[in-house]
This record gives structure tokens, sequence and C-alpha cells, in this order.
């Protein structure tokens, strides 16, 4: 009997060991994911302070310009130089706005105030307003943006607005990532009651083990060290909001989005491939539903 009693008592106390062993680990994979929040909210300020200090420097220094101007011409200034400095205003203000606009969109939805304006979205216009848009840019990267016939794609319910900024989002990461004379694909398909826009670039590609955090917020802050002032440079600047936004947006019209890509290669650019699933129609909930 002492010694069933001896070996019970060994066996709990193993036990107790075991589970307070756990709950060590537990605890200390915890605190280094709070040590690296920590990390990203510091690195975050930072990055926030430097994406809204540049565009307040150039308005400060078009305003200081527009000032010199005015006393030095007297009554009149020349058409040409206003123009100049107007844009140049213009173009700061864009700036900031740009950047103001991404943290109002991450608040929302990491808040679950995402409101969407339910109509008839047909990917098609959405992909050619992008394209339209984009020219500049991919003019002057000299990338090559070739989209495949979506005309066949059926029309979906959703948020036409919000879903033309996910989109946005996942192309401008294909941009950000491509280099310099690279291409861009963008072809879609249906697949039962949804529709598959897919997205492949011709990039450097992203690591196999980072694949699953891309659509994290701040995700971009670990490359603080390499940020550029311009987002649509070569592996430039921005909040790391981008992903992280087009997955909320897709995630609200109860969809997915994904990611594919060998790894990393910047000498051999492996490219990656993008997912957007959107379903054809929105599930509404009842009354009850929505009370609760």
């Amino acid at each position: 009997d002492k010694e069933e009693q001896a070996e019970h008592l060994r066996l709990h106390a193993q036990n107790i060991v075991e589970r307070l062993e756990d709950k060590i680990r537990e605890l200390e994979s915890a605190n280094r994911r709070l040590r690296e929040l920590d990390r990203l909210k510091s690195d975050f300020i930072l990055l926030v302070s430097h994406e809204l200090r540049t565009p307040l420097t150039l308005v400060s220094g078009y305003a200081h310009l527009l000032a010199e101007h005015v006393r030095q011409a007297g009554d009149v200034i020349e058409t040409t130089k206003v123009e100049n400095i107007a844009q140049g205003l213009k173009s700061g203000v864009s700036r900031m706005q740009g950047v103001v606009n991404e943290i109002i969109s991450v608040a929302r939805i990491s808040s679950g105030n995402l409101d969407l304006s339910l109509g008839p979205v047909r990917l098609e216009h959405l992909v050619q307003n992008i394209v339209k848009e984009l020219q500049p840019i991919l003019q002057q990267r000299q990338l090559n943006l070739k989209v495949g016939d979506l005309s066949r794609l059926p029309i979906i319910e959703g948020d036409g607005q919000q879903i033309k900024h996910a989109i946005e989002q996942v192309i401008g990461n294909a941009i950000k990532y491509t280099p310099d004379g690279g291409d861009i694909f963008i072809i879609g398909r249906t697949v039962g009651n949804a529709v598959d826009l897919i997205i492949r670039d011709t990039g450097i590609g992203i690591p196999v083990e980072e694949q699953r955090h891309i659509f994290d917020q701040f995700y971009a802050v670990e490359a603080l060290e390499h940020h550029s002032t311009s987002k649509h440079s070569f592996q430039g600047g921005g909040l790391g909001l981008g992903l992280a936004i087009a997955k909320g947006i897709v995630e609200a019209h109860n969809g997915r989005i994904w990611v594919e890509s060998e790894g990393r290669n910047p000498e051999n650019p492996p490219g990656s491939t993008f997912h957007i699933l959107l379903p054809l129609k929105q599930v509404r909930a009842s009354s009850e539903e929505r009370e609760s």
C-alpha cells in the first residue's frame, strides 16, 4: 500500500510539474508576443511620424516659396509658378490624406465598424479603373500590367468602393515588390458560388514561413531600416497596413484572401500569386441576429 501511495504521489507530482512547465512555456510565448507588439507599436509610431513629416515638409516648403514669390513679385505672379506651387501643395496634402485614411480604415476594420453599402459590383470595371489610375506609376517603373478577360465574370453583390480599395492594396503590393520592368497579371474565374480574382507578379517573392503574417497589421514595419519615402518605388515604404486592410474588407464580404509563393529570392524572383475570393451573394443577418 505504501509503495502504491508513493507511486501515486510521484505521478501526481510529475503531472503538476508538467502542467507548470506547460504554463511557463505559455507565459514565455505570451511575453515574447507582448515584446513583439511593443516593438511594432514603437516602429509604427516612428513610421507614421516619417510618413507625415515628409509631406508636411513639402507643404511647408511650397508655402514658403509662395510667400517668397509674392514678396518679390509684388502684385503680379507668373501663372506657371503659381500652378507649380499649387501642384506641390496638392501632392503634399494628398499624401497626408492617404496616411490618415489608411489609419482610419484599419481602425474601423479592427473595431468591426466597417459599414458596407451593398449593391451590384462588376469586377471588370473596378479593375479597369484601377489600372487607368495606376498608369503613371506603371510607366515610371516600366511595369507591364496585363489584364485577362474579366467580362465573363458574374456580377457580385458587395460594396464596390471597398472592394476596389482592397484590390488596389493587393496590386499596390505587387508593384512594390516587383523589380522595374517586371510583369503583373490579373485574371479571374468563377469557383462555385464565388469569384476568384487572381493577381500574379514576377516579384521577389515572400518567404514561406512569413506568408501567414503578411496580412497582419504593420507587417512592413519589420523592414523599417529599408523604408523609402515612396510607397510605389521598388521595396518602398508605407505603413504596412495595405494587406491588412485588404483582408479586413474581403472578410467583411464573407470572402477569403491568401497568397502563394515559392519563397523570397531577389536574384531570381519567383513571384507571388494573390487570390481574392468573393461570394456572388451576401448573406444578410436576420433581425434577431442583429439585435443580439
